[in-house]
């Protein structure tokens, strides 16, 4: 088996004019080619501008800056947790581009690009930075998908296949061909990982946004399965279940704090790793995630060095999709909701459905992992022998996919119970 992660967002956008039936806007993102036997829209020969390096910098910064504020929003959930804020915040910087006013003021201030001069640039270099697959499968990519007939403007069409890399489709979305493309589309640029989002668009579906982002790779040393036990994992301090331990002793990056232990696990090449977050026995997950943000992150991360140490952590499938325009709400993204001003997409747009799915497998060998958005985005003295450090991950825990190029989190979630791979 692979470890493999997914992760889904739909937003949809209906028209809030009386005169006219409901519009839905649904945005999704990903990389896949345009069907041929639906509409491509032309888009004029793109011109781009190499962005200025404080951009993106700050650009990463709010990215990670957002993973947190967002798993606060959604961490008082009980059971499992597997999100991509960064496939959440793409698919709304596209939702921006076409906002105006106080919409597009509220989105740009909870996902933090207030202060980017060139927003476009900077993503076109970001997404194009993610797109590569020498020692690993790391995409991101975007689509827009327009009910036929229905009128999107074209400069922001033209701009989200310049800079987001999205192709652009139009299609008879309330026809089986509607969501039968989407589907497919999703299917293909997940691996597989998910094999469809939405059963049908209803009567005022007009547009669709998506963004996706895949990874695929293997460890760096990847784990003995034969050497695989099993043992208790303890859900709670008096309630265990039994579960699946990958074990190994290697020279890896780990470092403890007074709160937790900290282990980061490499892929391939080691520009992308995952991060494990283990609170110590006697300090509570619940505790720990009161305190986390982007500040205590870092902190974490520079604890570690590189010590001999002994893993055992479970092998786990995570599936988890909530309804999530409540929790961007908490954010401060209010306009978008009620009294949008979309008016750069089509005018009487407001948003009215906003979907996240995620899934993650992990094993002995690697990890697979797909997110989709739709909008419808110590050291040891000398001489002296002290015994490894052992990292054992059999109670609730925190990971992270980091993009170590950039440092961008690409992934992260919560494991409560390594057995239950629905919430």
């Amino acid at each position: 088996m692979k470890y493999a992660w997914l992760l889904l967002v739909v937003i949809l956008v209906a028209a809030c004019q009386q005169s006219k039936p409901a519009v839905d806007l649904e945005i999704h993102n990903n990389t896949s080619q345009q069907n041929d036997a639906n509409s491509s829209i032309p888009i004029n020969e793109p011109v781009y501008l190499t962005p200025r390096q404080t951009d993106v910098k700050e650009l990463i910064n709010a990215h990670n800056k957002f993973t947190f504020e967002f798993y606060n929003t959604v961490r008082e959930k009980p059971g499992n947790i597997f999100v991509s804020p960064l496939s959440i915040s793409t698919a709304f910087t596209m939702l921006e581009r076409g906002a105006r006013g106080d919409t597009s003021t509220e989105i740009q201030s909870a996902l933090g690009n207030t202060e980017i001069a060139d927003i476009d640039s900077t993503y076109r270099s970001l997404i194009l930075s993610l797109n590569r697959s020498e020692n690993y499968t790391l995409q991101m990519g975007n689509s827009l998908w327009i009910d036929e007939g229905f009128q999107v403007k074209p400069e922001y069409s033209s701009l989200l296949s310049r800079f987001y890399d999205a192709s652009v489709t139009a299609l008879d979305l309330q026809a089986a061909i509607g969501p039968a493309s989407v589907n497919a589309w999703v299917n293909e640029k997940t691996r597989g990982l998910i094999p469809s989002i939405v059963d049908s668009f209803d009567e005022g579906t007009r547009a669709v946004l998506v963004n996706a982002i895949y990874f695929k790779g293997n460890w760096t040393n990847q784990f003995d399965a034969s050497q695989s036990y099993t043992a208790p994992f303890f859900v709670r301090p008096d309630t265990s279940v039994a579960s699946n331990f990958m074990t190994q002793q290697k020279r890896l990056m780990y470092g403890e704090t007074s709160e937790a232990q900290v282990l980061e696990l490499p892929y391939a090449d080691g520009s992308v790793s995952m991060l494990l977050v283990l609170p110590h026995n006697n300090t509570s997950l619940t505790a720990m995630e009161n305190s986390l943000n982007l500040e205590k992150y870092e902190e974490l991360r520079s604890s570690m060095d590189e010590q001999n140490v002994i893993v055992k952590i479970p092998s786990f499938k995570l599936h988890w999709t909530a309804e999530i325009i409540e929790n961007m709400k908490a954010l401060g993204i209010i306009h978008a909701f009620t009294s949008a001003d979309l008016s750069g997409i089509a005018p009487g747009l407001v948003v009215t459905r906003v979907l996240h799915e995620a899934v993650v497998i992990v094993d002995e060998k690697g990890t697979e992992a797909a997110a989709v958005t739709l909008i419808g985005s110590g050291t040891t003295s000398v001489g002296q022998y002290q015994p490894p450090p052992e990292f054992i991950a059999n109670r609730p825990f925190l990971f992270f996919i980091v993009d170590n190029s950039d440092g961008r989190i690409l992934f992260m979630g919560r494991v409560d119970n390594p057995t239950n791979s629905t919430e």
